[in-house]
């Protein structure tokens, strides 16, 4: 079995304005004071160290396979305003490491999401995200960023006879993402990657870029882009954060020097 390593967030900023009030704030060196306080983690071995944000086990020698966890922010988000209609403009910014100790077969993946308070967490495949584990049909609302390290039935192929592989997409209340581009990663070398993503509600663009890597050397990887109303995809109020999870393949992924913003 494959081992490869999931780890989050040493420090997260978060902004946004309503049309009545405003949020911000701001967290560095995350650690487990900040559990219940700033940070929920929740699911199978998720948890708040010194070293920062666990979303799955990474104790040597415990059983890391077929587990699912998240970490959101302790309260929720107010996307859209029910009386004036206004939607909320986003962006995050975060740093990560999946990391296979060289080992060639290893998932499932991380994501960024937005979701139906109270949804619930499924292992493997669905990175954590609220999908029925039988099925895989979603059971709430979401719409997520999701760096995919496992190819299984539904993801997107190069061509016929092709899987896409490793890949980063944007799922919108389905496991089967609306748009998808191939991920140079560095699993196996446990190459530093920083994603960035951004919402804006004037032209409706979900946008993502993400590090990738040729001949061990980092490069930035621009183009994914998908344009979604999220008044009409998600609630009024939302929880937001990182899920994760493993199926018989299982990792540690690490997120580091996190920064998000949002305003409406």
């Amino acid at each position: 079995m494959a081992f490869s390593m999931i780890h989050l967030i040493t420090s997260f900023f978060l902004f946004f304005i309503l049309s009545v009030a405003s949020l911000t704030f701001n967290l560095t060196n995350i650690g487990p004071s900040n559990q219940n306080r700033d940070i929920v983690s929740e699911g199978e071995g998720s948890y708040i160290s010194n070293d920062g944000i666990q979303v799955t086990p990474d104790g040597i020698g415990s059983d890391r396979s077929q587990k699912a966890g998240r970490a959101t922010y302790i309260r929720p988000l107010h996307l859209w305003d029910n009386g004036s209609g206004e939607l909320a403009s986003f962006s995050t910014n975060f740093t990560f490491v999946i990391d296979s100790n060289r080992a060639t077969s290893y998932g499932d993946g991380l994501t960024f999401f937005l979701a139906q308070n109270n949804s619930n967490i499924t292992r493997g495949g669905a990175m954590g995200l609220p999908v029925d584990p039988i099925t895989i049909v979603a059971t709430s609302q979401f719409v997520a960023v999701e760096f995919d390290t496992y190819q299984n039935d539904w993801d997107p192929m190069l061509d016929r006879n092709t899987s896409m592989g490793d890949h980063v997409g944007i799922s919108i209340s389905s496991l089967t993402s609306v748009r998808s581009q191939k991920w140079s990663s560095n699993i196996t070398g446990g190459g530093v990657c920083e994603a960035w993503i951004t919402y804006d509600s004037i032209s409706n663009n979900l946008s993502v870029s993400f590090t990738g890597y040729q001949n061990n050397t980092p490069i930035r990887q621009d183009g994914l882009v998908y344009t979604v109303y999220l008044r009409k995809e998600l609630p009024e109020w939302v929880i937001f954060g990182f899920s994760a999870a493993t199926g018989l393949h299982s990792k540690r992924i690490m997120l580091d020097h996190g920064l998000s913003s949002a305003r409406i």
